[in-house]
């Protein structure tokens, strides 16, 4: 699997959010966003399923555009693509 910074998703999601802006009357929901991180690290083929707020979703794709790369994943001892799925709880 790819990793983010030296560790875990958590160091992606500890990113995400110091990065994210969104209003504070947004929907309470749970979004999900999913990516590929090819085999150079760079995030591509962005995806934000059931967002409800147009706002929301041009905010969350926006924090994604900025991220850094990745160090990909690897297979047969290759550098190799994977898909990433994360979810955004607004509680």
């Amino acid at each position: 699997r790819p990793t983010f910074m030296g560790g875990d998703i958590n160091n992606f999601s500890k990113w995400f959010f110091k990065r994210l802006r969104v209003p504070l009357d947004r929907p309470r929901e749970i979004v999900n966003v999913s990516w590929y991180v090819d085999p150079n690290g760079n995030v591509t083929n962005i995806r934000i399923k059931s967002c409800s707020s147009p706002e929301v979703k041009e905010e969350i794709l926006r924090v994604m555009k900025s991220s850094p790369k990745w160090e990909p994943g690897t297979y047969n001892n290759m550098p190799s693509g994977f898909n990433i799925q994360f979810n955004v709880n607004f509680k």
